[in-house]
């Protein structure tokens, strides 16, 4: 069983990232399951999406500790980073977080990435998503790619795969 929390401020797509990894797992054929919570703020406030996938029936899809944490704001830093499992992973979206210097942190610009290469912040949690797919094969590249067309507006499906793409390919260069 891996969990996964991936926290941001409202806006960055984080809800909707959560719900496309746990997509991704089920196109991989485990069970997948995402819960997300909003802060008071629609958009700006901290926002969380919790994510558990495994090869066997989930019974409780919160998780007090993460396996993974994908935190995309300073805010979702600072509230989930020590809540991360002894050589659990951390991906930070640095740029946009002042991050500690930890054991197996990942850095990866995902926003800069994504305004530079794509021309869209928000397209950062696709980044994020392929960098967490390379780096840790928690779900395929393939079952992100089917989750991402299956789920998001066909208006927006060309970019957020070239995210999806980008991002692992930075993931495959963090990796090494």
């Amino acid at each position: 069983m891996t969990k996964i929390r991936i926290a941001g401020f409202g806006g960055q797509g984080v809800i909707l990232a959560g719900e496309l990894l746990a997509n991704a797992a089920v196109f991989d054929g485990q069970e997948g399951s995402a819960i997300g919570s909003y802060g008071s703020a629609a958009r700006g406030g901290l926002t969380c999406s919790e994510v558990v996938i495994s090869d066997q029936f989930i019974d409780a899809p919160f998780a007090e500790q993460a396996d993974i944490l994908i935190a995309m704001s300073q805010d979702g830093y600072d509230a989930y980073h020590a809540a991360v499992i002894e050589n659990g992973i951390i991906i930070v979206n640095s740029g946009m977080i002042k991050e500690k210097n930890l054991e197996n942190q990942h850095l990866l610009p995902a926003t800069s990435i994504a305004v530079q290469e794509l021309k869209s912040p928000v397209i950062a949690n696709m980044v994020m998503l392929g960098a967490l797919s390379a780096l840790t094969q928690v779900v395929s590249k393939k079952g992100l790619i089917l989750a991402v067309e299956k789920t998001v507006n066909k208006k927006f499906l060309e970019i957020n795969l070239k995210g999806i793409e980008i991002g692992f390919t930075k993931g495959l260069e963090l990796k090494k």
